[in-house]
Formats: structure tokens, C-alpha cells, sequence
């Protein structure tokens, strides 16, 4: 089973973006760089599973939410009663590298010769921590860029017809956030395909965003949380995340305030912190000797084959 899972993995053009994506923001030495492969998980013992979940499942650093119909003290009871001979302890202190600094963009091709479209994904790492001051104006400026249908995907698909779909994704992190933008589209359309993303990049650095498409951004984002509210779990995950990065108690409760208190320099300053021109990743899985030729518009940025 696990030879298939991982033979599988190595024909799937996104899952070797995954890998090639945490060699690149990460240095060896940081966890989020650590790529299973078929070897490493065979030599992972019971005893090893044993002694992980001993070193760092404690109570001390656990955080426990519970949604449903039942009072205070019935989920106190509940809790104390099948949780409440875990014993705590000292939890192993493990230092953090930094993300790889990058110093200029560059451009990655992943052969994959039977490919008839390319993958790509636009990505680099950023300084956003949960519960950041601007993190508000963060998200109101991804999303207008590459969230719902908006600049990205009508560009690239409604305008142009380059691709079914494109997004862009900006995640927050206590340790190492990252931005990025991903979509598949045909050999012959990569290199018009990432010129109009960087030509995007520039523009929402540049342009100060209308209020009437601000608007939009704005209804859509509050809608999409009004939503996700009818959902349990998700207060229950708001919940943990108050608790978790030490966010204010009513947060979530001002998710909707906040949002709407965006302004158009808000998403300018927003779209410079985050959205660099000139320091990002640009990674391809793809069909290596058309791709080379394609991206010849692209000669400005060094071209990188992770096959040689």
C-alpha cells in the first residue's frame, strides 16, 4: 500500500509542486521541509510512533474545544472524565530556522514528459503571524487579487482563456507564512500565462483599488464567514485559535468590523509588504524541452532544471 501511495505521488504533477516548494522556502534543518518518501516511512518503527506521542501529546500545550447542546458543567465533567488522567510535562524545545531568504526570482522546471499542460505555481515566503495588525488588510488584498473571481481569474481565464481556474493563497504562520499562486494551463501558455500574474503582481502595488471593487472583495469575504458560521466546527476552530495564538477574546466576533474597515491604502500597503516583484519562486512541472522554449519571454530570470 505504501509503494502505491508513493508511486502514485510521483505521477501527480501538484504533489511534486508540494515538494519542490518546501525545498525552496525552507532550509533541510526546518520541519516544513521534510518530504516523506517511501523509505523514511518504512523506517519509522512502533516504538518511534510511541516515543513522538510520549515527548510532545501533553495536556500543558493541548487545546480542547467542545460545540454542541450541553451546559458549561456537563462538558467540564465530560472532559475531566476521559481526559483528566493525562498527566503533563516538559515538551522538547525545538529552534526554528528562518525561511530561505531569497534574493532574486527565479524560475524552476520539474521535467514530466508526457505532460500536455504545465502546473505552476508563483510562491515565496512572508512575515505574517496570526492575529498580525495588518492581517485584515492582507486577506482583503489576496483575495481581491487572487480570491473568488476576481483580478487572477478573470484576467487569466475570463479574458484570456489561458486556464480553467487560477488562485492565490496568503498563509499566515507563527513560524514561516507564505503567498502563493497556483494554476495549470497549457505548454504553449506558460509564459503568457505567469507575465500576466507578475503583470497583476505590479498593478495591485501600484494601483490604488476603486472603493466600488473594494466593495466587492468585502461582501464577498464577510458573506463567505456569515456562511461558515452555520458550521460547528468552525466555532469550535475559532475557539481553539483564540486560545491557540493568543488572539483577543472577541476576535472572531470583529472579523466582520475589521474587514469592512479596509481601505484602499490599506490594500496598497498590504499588496507592498507581501506581494514582492522581484523576490518569489516560480516553479513549473511540465514538459521540460517545449517549457524552454516557451519561456524564452522570461529570459530575465534565471532558469533553474531541477533534472540535471
Amino acid at each position: 500500500m505504501i509503494h502505491q501511495i508513493f508511486q502514485a505521488k510521483k505521477q501527480n504533477p501538484s504533489a511534486q509542486v508540494d515538494n519542490i516548494t518546501k525545498s525552496l522556502l525552507f532550509p533541510q534543518t526546518h520541519p516544513y521541509s521534510e518530504t516523506p518518501t517511501e523509505k523514511t516511512i518504512k523506517q519509522i518503527s512502533l516504538e518511534d510512533c510511541k516515543n513522538y506521542h510520549a515527548s510532545y501529546f501533553k495536556p500543558n500545550i493541548a487545546h480542547f474545544a467542545i460545540m454542541g447542546d450541553l451546559k458549561l458543567e456537563e462538558a467540564k465533567r465530560l472532559a475531566e472524565s476521559n481526559f483528566g488522567k493525562w498527566q503533563p510535562g516538559e515538551i522538547p524545545k525545538i529552534k526554528m530556522p528562518k525561511p530561505i531568504a531569497l534574493k532574486n526570482t527565479k524560475i524552476y522546471i520539474s521535467d514530466r514528459p508526457d505532460s500536455v499542460q504545465s502546473v505552476i505555481r508563483i510562491t515565496h515566503s512572508i512575515d505574517l503571524v496570526p492575529g498580525a495588525k495588518d492581517i485584515h488588510s492582507a486577506v482583503v488584498m489576496n483575495t481581491l487579487l487572487g480570491g473568488g473571481t476576481f483580478r487572477l481569474y478573470q484576467n487569466l481565464r475570463e479574458k484570456n482563456g489561458y486556464t480553467y481556474g487560477v488562485y492565490s493563497s496568503l498563509r499566515p504562520d507563527r513560524w514561516a507564512g507564505n503567498f502563493s499562486v497556483d494554476l495549470s494551463t497549457e505548454t504553449s501558455l506558460t509564459a503568457k500565462s505567469i507575465e500576466e500574474i507578475l503583470n497583476e503582481f505590479k498593478r495591485i502595488r501600484t494601483e490604488k483599488v476603486n472603493s466600488e471593487e473594494l466593495q466587492l472583495v468585502k461582501n464577498y469575504l464577510t458573506g463567505q464567514f456569515s456562511l461558515s458560521l452555520e458550521n460547528p466546527s468552525t466555532i469550535a476552530l475559532f475557539g481553539i485559535k483564540t486560545s491557540l495564538y493568543k488572539l483577543p477574546s472577541d476576535y472572531f466576533e470583529r472579523y466582520i468590523e475589521s474587514i469592512n474597515k479596509v481601505t484602499e491604502e490599506d490594500v496598497l500597503r498590504a499588496a507592498n509588504k507581501y506581494i514582492p516583484l522581484n523576490k518569489t519562486h516560480i516553479i513549473i512541472v511540465g514538459k521540460r524541452k517545449a517549457l524552454k522554449k516557451n519561456l524564452k519571454p522570461l529570459k530575465k530570470f534565471p532558469l533553474i532544471d531541477l533534472k540535471k
